[in-house]
């Protein structure tokens, strides 16, 4: 992927796609809030989180001849079509990162005819300002307690799945994150190798009998006393379990994340 990018896993170096004197990156701004001063001077100004990124890559894209150019650009334009939803955007520079974005503009008119190569900037709108780590971690334990260290230096989401070894149906299930406190609890009745996921990315908790296929258990939040845990960086996490027996297992997975 020499001075190229990947979209959703796609090289694009593969449809003459070259990235021209390094990608230009606007920082996302701050997203700030006033509140004026009663009585005094000024305003008090909050800006703890961060606006949506755009971010702009310059390009060349390639063909041995006009109609391999067509044929590329219009490939590119399959590729990076907006209604496909946010994706994976790896950059050649910085390859152990990536932003999850789709495709703002860049692609709007085709090569004229006779060209074999053209040049524009792709913008890829990006709701999440940060960057993950291309490498997913995966944390597995068999006990009630789960313990380990995120890297990153911004708090991450993450996704935990169990499976009830018990004979019998598991009548509560809770999970216990700290240094959040961050609490879930369920009293869906768990069958015995019955599989559950907590989705912290799409918030969102659901079943499976085989590991493949998943329902969803979370329909109202009415019945669910329920807090989806945030990673915190660079610092013990801890997830403690209740409600599982017999013999089972349960996982964390996440991406670290940076600023």
């Amino acid at each position: 992927m020499a001075d190229s990018l990947s979209f959703d896993g796609v090289d694009l170096s593969a449809y003459g796609v070259t990235v021209v004197d390094g990608p230009i990156q606007f920082l996302s701004k701050p997203r700030l809030s006033t509140a004026q001063r009663s009585r005094e001077h000024g305003a008090i100004v909050r800006g703890k989180f961060l606006e949506p990124r755009v971010l702009s890559v310059p390009v060349v894209v390639k063909g041995q001849d006009f109609n391999d150019l067509l044929a590329n650009w219009q490939n590119i334009r399959s590729l990076l079509r907006p209604s496909k939803g946010e994706k994976k955007i790896v950059l050649d520079y910085q390859s152990d990162r990536f932003y999850v974005g789709r495709l703002q503009e860049g692609l709007s008119a085709a090569p004229a005819g006779g060209q074999r190569a053209v040049g524009t900037t792709l913008q890829f709108f990006c709701p999440d300002p940060t960057t993950y780590d291309v490498t997913q971690r995966t944390q597995n334990t068999a006990t009630t307690s789960l313990s380990f260290t995120p890297g990153g230096n911004e708090e991450t989401r993450c996704i935990i799945t169990g499976v009830n070894g018990n004979a019998s149906a598991a009548a509560a299930i809770e999970v216990i994150h700290s240094p959040s406190q961050a609490v879930f609890k369920t009293t869906y009745p768990l069958a015995a190798n019955e599989r559950i996921r907590l989705d912290g990315e799409r918030q969102i908790a659901e079943v499976s009998h085989d590991g493949v296929t998943w329902a969803a258990i979370m329909k109202s939040v009415d019945n669910y006393a329920h807090e989806f845990a945030r990673l915190t960086p660079a610092v013990l996490n801890t997830f403690t379990l209740t409600g599982l027996a017999g013999t089972y297992s349960w996982t964390v997975t996440y991406y670290d994340r940076y600023l």
